[in-house]
């Protein structure tokens, strides 16, 4: 009986540790894909952010070039007045709006390369799309594992259970038929009077 309890409690401990392991792979797994998961959602925000700033900037950047090239139109379609006036340097007139025309050219080709540059970041979100998903799998696996340690270690106790009542029904069965003979050994006369009787038999002839 001491074996038996030694060994209910030996697997009683082990579902006991194997639950807790259990729950705490299970707490682990959820909080790191918990923190994957708000990590990525907030780096799709900044992402998403950073993009419709730029595309802002590249709309008021066109939108300036488009009004200097309006105005660029403008002078060079007046007419040059006949009546003698004081030589109009043009060129002159001209080169600021030239050089605002190429700083904002050379914006929106930096905006194009930011732009190139964010459109890349889909891999870096791939990347964590494939952790989130190896986590997912790997807690998965691991309940699906301890499911199947804690149903071998109930059939493990059934079994044990089974076979303490089978121990029982057999100790009671055997007790059952040992106490009837002595109480019967009980009933007859001790030993030395059944030795004395034979002894007095032979003389009495």
């Amino acid at each position: 009986m001491d074996q038996v309890a030694f060994f209910l409690a030996l697997i009683a401990g082990f579902l006991f540790g194997g639950a807790i392991v259990w729950l705490i792979q299970r707490n682990d797994v959820r909080q790191s894909y918990a923190r994957a998961r708000t990590e990525f959602n907030a780096e799709i925000a900044g992402l998403n952010e950073r993009v419709r700033n730029r595309d802002d900037q590249l709309a008021e950047l066109k939108k300036a070039l488009e009004a200097k090239e309006h105005e660029l139109a403008q002078v060079r379609a007046e007419p040059v007045q006949a009546a003698p006036a004081p030589p109009v340097d043009l060129e002159g007139a001209l080169d600021p709006v030239r050089q605002s025309i190429l700083r904002v050219s050379e914006q929106v080709a930096a905006l194009h390369e930011a732009a190139h540059e964010e459109r890349s970041q889909p891999r870096e979100t791939e990347r964590l799309q494939g952790e989130i998903a190896e986590l997912r799998r790997c807690a998965a696996e691991l309940e699906e594992r301890l499911l199947e340690f804690s149903q071998r270690f109930v059939w493990i106790g059934q079994s044990l259970g089974q076979a303490l009542d089978h121990h029982a029904e057999a100790a009671l069965l055997l007790e059952s038929r040992v106490k009837p003979g002595t109480r019967r050994l009980q009933g007859e006369p001790p030993l030395a009077s059944l030795a004395t009787a034979v002894e007095e038999q032979p003389a009495e002839m």
